[in-house]
């Protein structure tokens, strides 16, 4: 997995720029160095949560499809897999 900034993360308004965000570590350090759109910002931040969802998925329907021998992948665990690989692709 490729390194990065650890969650949680968080969005703070531009004070200069009202209608941008920075988005922000727990330490209040920000994560990405210019200011985007809040929908954006709002996006970046929910990330590390987004990654974490996808992961516990993929175990989750890991142990169920071995449990119950099931070969094939429904298209949300397809989505979730790619997600991933994009995601920690170096």
């Amino acid at each position: 997995m490729s390194a990065h900034t650890p969650g949680p993360w968080g969005t703070k308004t531009n004070p200069h720029l009202p209608h941008q965000s920075f988005v922000t570590d727990v330490l209040d350090g920000y994560v990405c160095p210019t200011s985007v759109r809040h929908e954006d910002a709002r996006l970046i931040a929910a990330a590390p949560d987004l990654l974490a969802a996808c992961q516990e998925v993929m175990r989750n329907f890991a142990a169920f499809a071995a449990e119950h021998n099931i070969k094939g992948e429904s298209l949300g665990v397809t989505a979730c897999r790619a997600a991933i690989a994009k995601a920690e692709a170096a």
